[in-house]
């Protein structure tokens, strides 16, 4: 269903937290792919899985947030969504950026 790609910039402490705070994320999300890679692209020929998620090395998520992410895109499916982002605040929430 998703496979999410951790681009490896170097910095190997930074890449493995990052992989286990999003496998603890994804691991109840069926058939999910975690990889990671020197570049984002390499494995976009090889997955089968419907969508895809490119995430820097520093890469943090909130809870649920693959869950509801997928959620969105099966609850619409009439809707045409090409990608789902995260939100940013400056000082509050209700003032958001994507």
């Amino acid at each position: 269903m998703l496979s999410v790609i951790i681009k490896n910039d170097g910095e190997d402490n930074v890449v493995q937290l990052t992989y286990e705070n999003l496998w603890h994320e994804l691991k109840d999300i069926p058939g999910f792919q975690l990889i990671v890679s020197k570049d984002w692209f390499d494995y976009l020929p090889e997955i089968k899985n419907n969508y895809v998620c490119l995430v820097e090395a520093d890469c943090l998520v909130s809870e649920g947030y693959f869950t509801k992410q997928l959620k969105e895109f099966r609850t619409n499916p009439g809707r045409k969504i090409s990608m789902l982002t995260a939100k940013t605040s400056v000082r509050q929430w209700d003032n958001c950026f994507y």
